[in-house]
């Protein structure tokens, strides 16, 4: 698993440790993975946050958060973290706590990455990141409906009730068929997706050498590559 991508193995081999310290010395708390109820003042998300970006210095990247990255059109995302090594931008990484994991995969983090692919760099000069990273957060377990509020459902949706026997499950489904979810969601940006089928076939389409894009679940057991599904593998947290 990613042995030529060692920017990659090494963030996320580095990030797992760190993340396993935060567990052990209870700096975070394990019910942030499994519920979204620590995530309404973004306890959950800044603390992992925060992880996420001392990992990047710990590494000697030069970290700049919630950078504008722009497209062709003069319009932009903002990334939670632009990671530089010299001018050289290596990684650039997306992190969604429990209550962002969802739908918003799809019509935001995906749909940013999509427009970057289409960059036309002899006209905008922007240097384009060798890894495009999305971290996000969705349990294999049931949840209870009082622990997880949904984006895309009410709880009273048979939707809902599927989604929660195990969110991460669910959502890959989705992933993988982003037509499934269409009719219920109540989103944007659906004009940029239907052309990339599902999310694995836009992680190998990319044949640049650079913005090799990388969906990953994270759990207290481990950082586990979703796609692209030639990188499968989780890099565990102890």
């Amino acid at each position: 698993m990613l042995e030529n991508e060692q920017p990659v193995s090494q963030f996320l081999s580095s990030l797992a440790n760190k993340l396993s310290c935060a567990l052990k010395e209870r700096q975070i708390a394990r019910e942030y993975f499994s519920t979204t109820n620590h995530n309404r003042k973004r306890v959950a998300s800044d603390s992992i946050g925060n992880i996420i970006h001392s990992t990047g210095n710990a590494l000697g990247y030069e970290v700049m958060p919630e950078q504008r990255f722009y497209f062709n059109d003069g319009g932009y995302c903002r990334p939670d973290f632009l990671m530089y090594k010299g001018v050289n931008l290596e990684l650039l990484i997306e992190y969604q706590s429990t209550n962002g994991s969802d739908s918003r995969l799809i019509t935001n983090n995906l749909y940013y990455y999509s427009r970057a692919l289409e960059i036309d760099l002899n006209e905008t000069g922007v240097i384009l990141p060798k890894y495009w990273l999305v971290i996000y957060t969705l349990t294999d377990a049931p949840v209870e409906q009082a622990a997880w509020s949904s984006w895309d459902y009410n709880k009273s949706d048979r939707e809902y009730q599927l989604m929660a026997r195990s969110p991460h499950r669910f959502y890959k489904r989705v992933f993988e068929n982003p037509q499934t979810i269409l009719e219920t969601k109540r989103g944007e940006n659906w004009e940029y997706i239907p052309k990339y089928h599902n999310v694995n076939q836009l992680c190998e389409s990319n044949d640049w050498q650079c913005m090799k894009l990388f969906f990953i679940n994270l759990t207290t057991t481990g950082l586990e590559i979703d796609y692209p599904k030639t990188n499968n593998g989780m890099v565990k947290i102890g």
